[in-house]
């Protein structure tokens, strides 16, 4: 008798195992075919724009970015599309591409990481509310939507305007600038490449900041 108590026990814990594994894969699928789901435009006419990532901390709080359908960087280098000020970001501290069921983040090696939802991550697609930190600087992301001014495209209409020479202002720049020398052994066409600027461009931010050891 008690034999078959035990199995009967045997048996509805297998039982429970097999319908638990089931359900987590059921569930696992549903998710990745919701998450998987294309894109759908907004109608013609529509005000609704795709890919947004909205500032909620440090030097990019009140700034939203609007990404669309381009592949951009973030990062300290002027040549980002998105600049940041954070000193643990990287120059070009990560990659963001669009793709058919979000927007793809992919760490460029940096020395600090990206976190998503507050993890680090190498490489995932951003989902509508996800998180994207950099240092101190924080963004949500928005699958779709329309948050007024774009601080992208407005830096870089300045950025044209004045030739990349005067976009930022102070000891950080100063240091940054610095630093790209350093690292690249005084090496000026190295140290615009890595700032993601032209030499032109990177002489005169040495003359502006007393850098150029003349006079």
């Amino acid at each position: 008798m008690e034999f078959l108590q035990s199995e009967s026990i045997m048996i509805a814990v297998a039982v429970a195992l097999v319908l638990g594994v089931l359900y987590y894969i059921l569930t696992r699928n549903q998710s990745e075919r919701q998450s998987k789901r294309p894109y759908t435009p907004p109608a013609p006419g529509s005000s609704v724009r795709r890919n947004w990532l909205v500032g909620k901390g440090g030097s990019v709080q009140g700034k939203n970015y609007h990404i669309g359908s381009r592949t951009v960087t973030i990062g300290r280098g002027i040549g980002n599309y998105v600049q940041i000020t954070d000193p643990n970001a990287s120059r070009i501290h990560c990659k963001l591409s669009p793709v058919p069921y979000g927007l793809e983040v992919r760490d460029n090696d940096s020395r600090n990481g990206t976190m998503v939802n507050n993890k680090r991550i190498t490489v995932q697609v951003l989902k509508d509310g996800d998180e994207l930190k950099i240092g101190d600087d924080a963004f949500t992301y928005h699958a779709e939507g329309n948050f007024g001014e774009n601080a992208g495209l407005k830096r870089k209409t300045a950025d044209a305007r004045v030739g990349k020479a005067t976009v930022m202002e102070g000891t950080d720049f100063k240091t940054m600038i610095s630093d790209a020398l350093v690292e690249n052994n005084g090496d000026v066409e190295a140290a615009a490449k890595s700032l993601g600027v032209t030499r032109e461009a990177f002489e005169a931010m040495l003359k502006k900041q007393g850098l150029d050891n003349k006079g």
